[in-house]
């Protein structure tokens, strides 16, 4: 493509892309509803306006990807509890009605599994375990975010498998699906490791 072209295709895109920024309702409702949505766009808008059209869009997509990054390294671990009416296991903090099941400690990790949460999610999850004065016989882990598993993911399972069971409490998956628990079949974990 010739640059005459290039500069004219890249200067519409982001013709088109800023043009929610010139809408002050727009942005507002950013704020609302996100907050690092409204910071992404000033920046962006910034950026543009000081580095050029590319650069600026660049920081824009480094900063976005960066706080992606940021929210999917540290998901929430909440604790279960079963609904007396129901039966159905839930976040304890969401519903006071949700009791502990007795023995058991359930566990919900609210998003997916990788190697950019595997430590922090393990550490939270011996640190619900430890917290228990109750000290569970079991550790219900609801794995239903995670549609895969990474290499990381499953040694740290391996891991925590093998340090609850050093304190007496057995590791017990939930909602497993098929490609993570086939990585799960083929890692330590599914070894007894």
């Amino acid at each position: 493509m010739r640059p005459f072209l290039r500069s004219l295709t890249l200067a519409a895109i982001v013709i088109v892309a800023i043009t929610g920024f010139l809408r002050v309702g727009e942005l507002v409702r950013f704020s609302h509803v996100r907050r690092s949505a409204i910071v992404i766009a000033l920046v962006a808008l910034a950026g543009v306006l000081v580095l050029g059209i590319l650069n600026g869009l660049l920081v824009a997509a480094a900063l976005a990807l960066a706080v992606v990054v940021h929210r999917l390294s540290r998901p929430g671990v909440g604790e279960l509890g079963r609904d007396p009416e129901t039966g159905r296991l839930g976040r304890l903090d969401r519903d006071p009605r949700r009791e502990r099941v007795p023995g058991l400690l359930a566990a919900r990790v609210e998003g997916p599994l990788f190697y950019a949460n595997a430590t922090a999610v393990k550490e939270r999850l011996l640190a619900l375990a430890r917290a228990d004065d109750r000290h569970p016989d079991a550790l219900l882990l609801d794995l239903g975010a995670s549609a895969d598993l990474d290499v990381e993911g499953a040694d740290m399972l391996a891991e925590l498998h093998a340090t609850l069971e050093r304190e007496g409490i057995e590791l017990k998956l939930a909602n497993v699906r098929a490609p993570a628990l086939e990585i799960l079949r083929r890692s330590e974990i599914a070894r007894g490791g």
